[in-house]
């Protein structure tokens, strides 16, 4: 059997219950420890709200930072695009060092930039370009010979980029040039080799004034610009060689002056569309023939450069000795025109042949393609043009027929021969500019003029009026008896 206890469960007096309950209702009471609750209560929200806005800075730094990298990467992408178009036209080294410095400085951010190439005894660098320098920073860009330490010759010699990030760094691998580093400005300094074929042949060097991280996507940018100039630097090279072959063969066959004549004075003026380089394609000749003639031209080849002068050299030659064959000028130019059309680069030329005879007194004249000779009369000083005996332009035309005709030469009179770019420009059309030439030779008082030069001066009047685009070759030529 099961005994139980009967009697009144135990109430809220219940002595063991006292304590608790009196405790409780104290703090509850208690105005420090309440303050106590909610100071420890906010500074748990306090420290929750630091972290939330902690991570919220942070993702917008990597948001920002994203961007940043975002917008540098499109700029380094618009300035190597920049940078080829640039380089593809540049012909020196002095214009690849301006494209350098006109997009890859501030691409780069850099404070400097020099571009130096290794001299032709290999011993040393030879500065092309130094942007950004200070006068009293340039001592030290001096080119020195590349057995000697510094960042351009180790990157040279070795074919490696020297990258340094401070200038704590560069002191330390390089104390004998770390005054250049202290005048320069520099923190972080980046040499980069410019190889072709495996072979050393310059340095790119960039100088910043801030610390650079030299990380994986400068590296990239500094690389590929590199790459560029190198290739830039062999077109170079391709082409002051073969400029250089082009002025030997235009000056061996194109003379300085007229070869003097009996019975004629000449003047002769050459203006080549780029006159820093003074290579086109346009020549003149005047060459005694036998029987008391005289042979008289003007021609112009398509384009410029080498070929262009090569062109001109061979079309020159073949004329002469056709000319000294003794054949007149609608026949010479029927053998040029199959010639041209074998033997030339360009395919195309114009010319204008004329053959003085001074036993009878005449000049035969024809022209292939070419604007009209202008003649004028020393009785009655009325110039004229010698459009009536031509042909098509050499080479294009396998069967191409040529006419000639025959006026009779008195003392003082005058013929001028010239090639398209005296008289034709963006600016102002073919027969404006054969009337512009015509009024000049018109209004020139001849008889006044011991010296046929001064018919050359009015000519350039013309030549120095306006910018033009093409080479110009003008040969004024007064009969004497």
């Amino acid at each position: 059997m099961y005994a139980c206890r009967v009697g009144p469960l135990p109430d809220s007096s219940d002595t063991d219950m006292r304590p608790e309950i009196a405790a409780d209702h104290g703090r509850a009471h208690d105005p420090h420890a309440l303050i106590a609750a909610l100071t420890e209560e906010n500074t748990r929200l306090n420290r929750r709200l630091e972290r939330e806005r902690r991570i919220r800075h942070q993702a917008e730094d990597i948001a920002e930072q994203g961007l940043r990298d975002l917008y540098q990467r499109q700029v380094r992408l618009e300035t190597l695009a920049a940078l080829a178009q640039q380089l593809s036209a540049a012909l020196t080294p002095e214009d690849i060092g301006a494209a350098l410095s006109h997009q890859v400085l501030p691409a780069a951010g850099a404070q400097a930039l020099s571009l130096g190439l290794v001299g032709a005894d290999g011993h040393g660098l030879e500065w092309v370009t130094v942007s950004g320098f200070s006068a009293s920073a340039l001592d030290g860009l001096a080119g020195g010979p590349l057995a000697e330490r510094s960042v351009p010759a180790d990157a040279v010699r070795s074919g490696r980029p020297i990258m340094i990030r401070t200038s704590a760094e560069y002191a330390e691998n390089y104390p004998d040039t770390v005054r250049w580093s202290i005048l320069s400005g520099a923190e972080s300094t980046v040499g980069w080799p410019l190889t072709v074929g495996g072979n050393p042949v310059g340095i790119l060097l960039l100088a910043w004034s801030e610390s650079q991280p030299l990380d994986t996507a400068q590296q990239s940018f500094i690389s590929a610009v590199a790459t560029m100039v190198s290739q830039a630097l062999v077109r170079a090279r391709i082409y002051s060689d073969e400029h250089a072959r082009a002025a030997i063969l235009q000056s061996a066959v194109l003379p300085n002056s007229p070869v003097e004549n009996s019975g004629l004075e000449a003047c002769v003026t050459y203006e080549p569309a780029d006159a820093a380089q003074g290579l086109g394609g346009d020549w003149y000749d005047i060459m005694p023939l036998p029987g008391n003639r005289t042979y008289l031209a003007v021609g112009d080849v398509v384009g410029h450069g080498l070929s262009a002068v090569e062109d001109m050299a061979q079309l020159r030659t073949a004329g002469r000795a056709l000319a000294h064959h003794g054949l007149p000028p609608a026949q010479l130019l029927t053998e040029l025109n199959g010639f041209t059309r074998h033997a030339s680069h360009g395919k195309f030329a114009t010319m204008a042949v004329a053959i003085l005879d001074r036993t009878t007194g005449s000049l035969c004249y024809s022209t292939a393609g070419h604007p009209p000779p202008l003649f004028r009369r020393s009785a009655v000083g009325g110039v004229s043009r010698l459009a009536d005996a031509s042909g098509p332009v050499l080479g294009p035309l396998r069967e191409a027929a040529y006419t000639q005709n025959r006026l009779e030469i008195r003392p003082g009179d005058i013929l001028v021969l010239y090639t398209d770019g005296l008289v034709e420009c963006r600016d102002m059309d073919l027969e404006t500019g054969i009337t512009r030439a015509e009024r000049i030779v018109a209004d020139w008082d001849a008889a006044a003029d011991a010296d046929v030069g001064r018919g050359c001066g009015l000519i350039r009047e013309l030549l120095f009026a306006r910018d033009r685009a093409d080479d110009v070759c003008v040969a004024v030529l007064r009969f004497t008896r």
